[in-house]
């Protein structure tokens, strides 16, 4: 043994010779580990005898269905109750740089923009599929929504509030679409209904079309 350690072992037990012994007091409790794989199976199978589990399970079906048929209205849209326009920018600032892939004898990876470029889309493509928000509660938003659409039939209405999915019309079934989260709201910055997000021939900029329909539709 190398001295260090002996050192070392004959200090440990130096120490332990010094210490007293002041008896027991309070009561003594084993340190168990529990099991918790095994806990959460017992709980599980007391659930499952109990049916508990399959009502929960029901229960948590239900609302998913009903969420999915009925999503959460967007907080904070009101009816328009006058007739405005403005124009949305759809220009973007990048925030890192884009590449594009290079022949194989290039290692390095073009760069297409660098971080800071802007650019509009609408110098690349055409918005020509307008979008129009409705309280899908609100017939006469809906009966609006279906006038516009038979007059530019690749529109899309999306919804704020209501039922989404398939509409059974006079001129055929139609798909309601709903802002899920309020995104396209956020966009836009869509804050009352119904609106009209769409490009007017030639322009860089969208047009937000907030149509006031009238007393003699409330």
């Amino acid at each position: 043994m190398n001295k260090p350690a002996l050192i070392l072992i004959l200090t440990f037990f130096a120490n332990l010779a010094h210490c007293k012994d002041f008896g027991t007091y309070g009561t003594i409790f084993s340190i168990t580990e529990e099991d918790l794989i095994a806990n959460l199976q017992e709980k599980y199978k007391k659930l499952k005898e109990s049916g508990e589990l399959d009502n929960e399970l029901k229960k948590y079906q239900s609302e998913i269905k009903n969420q999915i048929k009925r999503p959460r209205a967007i907080s904070g849209i009101t009816k328009v109750t006058k007739e405005s326009y403005r124009e949305f920018d759809p220009t973007m600032e990048l925030t890192e740089d884009i590449f594009v892939p290079t022949d194989r004898n290039n290692i390095e990876p073009k760069l297409l923009y660098a971080k800071g470029t802007k650019i509009n889309p609408l110098d690349y493509i055409e918005f020509d599929e307008p979008l129009v928000f409705i309280d899908g509660d609100d017939k006469n938003q809906e009966e609006f929504a279906m006038s516009y659409f038979r007059a530019n039939n690749k529109s899309k209405i999306l919804l704020i509030n209501g039922l989404p999915g398939f509409k059974h019309t006079e001129s055929g079934d139609y798909y309601y679409y709903f802002d899920q989260g309020g995104i396209y709201c956020k966009k836009f910055g869509i804050s009352k209904v119904p609106s009209i997000v769409s490009q007017k021939d030639g322009q860089k900029t969208l047009t937000i079309h907030e149509v006031f329909l009238g007393k003699q539709h409330e």
